[in-house]
């Protein structure tokens, strides 16, 4: 690592200067550039639950679970994370498991299935 010089200060105060009027003269803009931040890291931490629900109706658990197809649904499961897994959880209107292990829940649903071969909820509200 080198020494700092008295001129790489200098450079460096020049700088900070230059940030600090352009925040002086236009706080909004860097307001906007630090919420936009924000607002990508939160989409993705977090999933549209009707994208979701399409995709589980698509992959149709209780057939796949009926020809006894438990590998193939234990690989569908495995793309998803905890938070998506505990909603399919929910969807296909399993018990409620408190888990946030991505294993635990995959093997919950999967034992779930193994119980149910009907989604016998299909037509209730």
């Amino acid at each position: 690592m080198s020494n700092i010089t008295k001129s790489d200060l200098k450079s460096f105060a020049k700088v900070l200067i230059a940030i600090g009027n352009k925040v002086n003269s236009n706080p909004d803009e860097l307001l906007s550039l630090i919420n936009s931040f924000g607002v990508s890291d939160k989409k993705n931490h977090n999933f549209i639950s009707s994208e979701l629900e399409l995709e589980i109706e698509s992959f149709d658990f209780f057939e796949k679970s009926t020809d006894g197809k438990f590998n193939e649904i234990e690989e569908y499961l495995n793309k998803y994370e905890y938070k998506e897994l505990a909603y399919i959880n929910k969807y296909l209107k399993f018990p409620y498991n408190r888990s946030k292990v991505k294993k635990t829940l995959i093997n919950d649903i999967i034992d779930q299935l193994k119980k149910r071969t009907e989604n016998v909820f299909r037509h209730h509200e």
